[in-house]
C-alpha cells in the first residue's frame, strides 16, 4: 500500500508540474502578444512627386508602419492608386492618401503646347471684349505708344501677328452654339512662343493694346511653314524710338512724317530758346529815347544808350539804327533841321514839371476853327 501510494504521488506532483509550466507558457505568451506593437504595410513614396504627376511603381512602394500611428485614410492597396495622379507636392516617404490624389491630370497647363506660354490681356468693349472673339481664333495685336521724347507724336504700332487665343476669361473650349450669345470679355488669355514673350510683356507695360480679329486661315506659329513672328520688328521699333540722338534731341521717325515735323519743330523752339538770353527795350520821354539791354532774370537791365536831350550842348549823333515808335534814338534832336511838322524856329518850348509830367509850347498865331 505504500509503494502503491508513494508512486501515485510521484505521478501526482509530475502532473503538476507539467501543468505549471504550461500554464506559465500560457501565461507569457499572452503577455508577450499584449505588450508586441502591430504593424500594417501601406504605400508611401519613394522620391518627391511632384504635381499631376501619375502614380506607379516606379515611385511608391509599401512600407511597415506602427498600427496605431497610421494617418486615416492611408492606401493599402495597390489597386487603389492605378491610374491616378498627385494633385500636390508629394514628398520621399510621405504616405499616400485619397485627399491628395486624383483620377484625372487634365489642367489648363496640360493644354498648353512646349515652349509656349498663356500670356493674359485685359480687353473691354473697345479693345476686342465685344464676345466674338473665340477660343482657337487668331488675332493681331496692336498697341498705341504715347510719346517718349520731345517733339514726338503718339504712334500705332503692331506688335504680335496671328496669335491663337487660347482662352477667353479662363475658358479654353470654343462653343460656336453660344456665338450668338455675346457676352463682354474682360480678359484674353493669348498663346504666344517664348520667344514673343518679351515683346508683349514691354507692350502691355508701355502702351495701350488691342487686338484685332484675323480672317481664316492667317497662320503664324509655323504650323504651314511660315516664318514666326517673334515680335523682334516691334522690339527694334521700340528701341530705336526711346534712343536720343547724339545731340541730346528726340530720334525722328523712320517712317511716320508728322514725328519728323514734330522733331524741327522742337529744335527750331529749342534754338529760339537759346538766342533770346537777354532783350532791348528803349524808354521814350520827351527828353529823348534811353535803350536799356535786359538780361536774364534777376539780372539788372544795363543802359546801352543815352539819346542826346534838349539840355545837353554838345552836338547830337545823327539817327542810326532802328527807330522806336516813330521817334529816331536821339530824338529830339538839339541841332538838326526841321523835320516836316515840327514847331518852328523861335517857338518858345517849356520843359517838363514834375506835376504834370510833360507841357505843350503856348499855341500862338490862328487857331484851328478853320478859317
Amino acid at each position: 500500500m505504500r509503494s502503491k501510494s508513494g508512486i501515485l504521488l510521484i505521478v501526482a506532483l509530475g502532473c503538476g508540474m507539467v501543468a505549471s509550466v504550461g500554464i506559465s507558457q500560457v501565461v507569457a505568451e499572452r503577455q508577450a502578444s499584449d505588450n508586441q506593437i502591430q504593424l500594417v504595410e501601406i504605400l508611401v513614396a519613394t522620391r518627391d512627386i511632384d504635381v499631376q504627376e501619375k502614380i506607379n511603381a516606379d515611385n511608391i512602394r509599401l512600407e511597415k508602419w506602427p498600427k496605431d500611428r497610421l494617418p486615416e485614410g492611408a492606401i493599402t492597396k495597390l489597386e487603389d492608386v492605378e491610374n491616378r495622379f498627385a494633385n500636390q507636392r508629394l514628398f520621399a516617404g510621405e504616405p499616400l492618401l485619397p485627399a491628395k490624389l486624383m483620377d484625372s491630370a487634365e489642367s489648363v497647363a496640360n493644354k498648353i503646347p512646349p515652349g509656349h506660354r498663356v500670356f493674359d490681356m485685359s480687353v473691354d468693349n473697345n479693345t476686342g471684349g465685344m464676345g466674338y472673339i473665340l477660343p482657337g481664333d487668331r488675332v493681331d495685336v496692336i498697341g498705341f505708344f504715347q510719346a517718349s521724347q520731345p517733339g514726338q507724336i503718339g504712334q500705332t504700332q503692331t506688335v504680335l501677328r496671328a496669335v491663337r487665343v487660347f482662352g477667353i476669361d479662363g475658358n479654353t473650349i470654343r462653343d460656336n452654339k453660344k456665338t450668338d450669345e455675346k457676352k463682354a470679355a474682360t480678359t484674353i488669355q493669348l498663346l504666344i512662343q517664348d520667344s514673343q514673350l518679351e515683346a508683349m510683356t514691354t507692350a502691355s507695360a508701355m502702351g495701350q493694346l488691342r487686338v484685332s480679329l484675323c480672317p481664316p486661315g492667317v497662320n503664324s506659329n509655323n504650323e504651314a511653314g511660315e516664318r514666326v513672328d517673334t515680335g523682334a520688328a516691334f522690339m527694334s521699333w521700340i528701341k530705336d524710338r526711346n534712343s536720343p540722338t547724339p545731340d541730346g534731341s528726340a530720334a525722328p521717325a523712320s517712317s511716320n512724317p508728322l514725328d519728323a515735323f514734330g522733331a524741327l519743330l522742337a529744335n527750331a523752339q529749342s534754338k529760339d530758346s537759346g538766342t533770346k538770353d537777354s532783350s532791348e527795350v528803349a524808354v521814350i520821354t520827351p527828353r529823348g529815347v534811353t535803350r536799356y539791354m535786359i538780361g536774364k532774370e534777376g539780372e539788372i537791365p544795363r543802359m546801352i544808350d543815352n539819346a542826346a536831350s534838349p539840355g545837353n550842348t554838345g552836338s547830337a549823333a545823327p539817327a542810326t539804327g532802328p527807330s522806336f515808335g516813330g521817334f529816331p534814338v536821339n530824338y529830339p534832336p538839339s541841332a538838326s533841321p526841321s523835320l516836316p511838322g515840327s514847331m518852328p524856329s523861335g517857338v518858345p518850348v517849356t520843359t517838363p514839371t514834375p506835376d504834370t509830367g510833360m507841357a505843350f509850347p503856348p499855341v500862338t498865331g490862328p487857331t484851328a476853327t478853320g478859317k
